[in-house]
């Protein structure tokens, strides 16, 4: 898909960041209420899955630095959407 300059992805909980100019084609396997996804597989035969890992210090779960960033399912769908190979993703 092509995208045109300036364009925004909207991933979960508002956050947006810069569209590349062409993603691919995708199957995900996703929630109804997250931009990302569980798993999913690319044109180019690229697959991935999420596995649930924290990234935060149990002091910072009930903080303000546990909200708003981006969940490992929207990096999973962005490295399906634009990487051609294992690597790339």
């Amino acid at each position: 898909t092509q995208h045109l300059p300036g364009s925004i992805v909207c991933c979960t909980h508002g956050i947006e960041i810069p569209q590349v100019s062409s993603t691919l084609g995708v199957i995900l396997s996703r929630p109804a209420w997250l931009w990302g996804c569980e798993m999913g597989a690319n044109e180019h035969g690229v697959v991935g899955g999420n596995e649930a890992v924290s990234t935060l210090l149990s002091s910072e779960l009930d903080t303000d630095v546990a909200a708003g960033g981006l969940l490992g399912m929207d990096l999973l769908r962005l490295a399906l959407e634009r990487g051609h190979t294992a690597r790339e993703a």
